[in-house]
């Protein structure tokens, strides 16, 4: 079984090659228009599979191939973390680790927190503001 990856790590690695935020969704899939709104996700392109396959294990989301455009390039993979509750739980881990995406992050996942339940989102808020002071 592979082991999981702590929480440090991944706040590292994500804080240097991943990206988070708040997207308007709408547009069309499948010729259909889709219902407008508001989406938030958080996500990490690279090239080494087996890091992001262990996100994936311990927080959920997916990962797609992209196949690179150049030949003597290396085929990237993309984990996303599109499930509210997910990335809830992943920001919520990550946060007291963050540098970079840290302000970022925690508007993201005082979002999302809010929207999975506010009792839990208030009691993990004072808990991470308390690691990050």
């Amino acid at each position: 079984m592979a082991s999981l990856i702590s929480s440090e790590y991944a706040a590292g690695f994500f804080d240097g090659e991943g990206s988070v935020g708040i997207w308007v969704r709408g547009g069309r899939r499948n010729g259909e228009p889709r219902k407008e709104g508001y989406h938030a996700r958080a996500s990490v392109g690279h090239t080494h599979l087996p890091t992001l396959e262990a996100l994936q294990r311990q927080w959920g989301g997916r990962i797609d191939h992209v196949p690179s455009a150049q030949p003597h390039h290396k085929d990237r993979f993309c984990w996303r973390l599109n499930r509210q509750d997910d990335l809830a739980q992943f920001l919520e881990d990550v946060l007291p680790f963050l540098v970079e995406k840290q302000e970022r992050a925690i508007n993201v996942w005082m979002v999302t927190a809010g929207l999975r339940d506010l009792e839990h989102g208030r009691l993990a808020h004072q808990r991470i503001m308390g690691a990050v002071a």
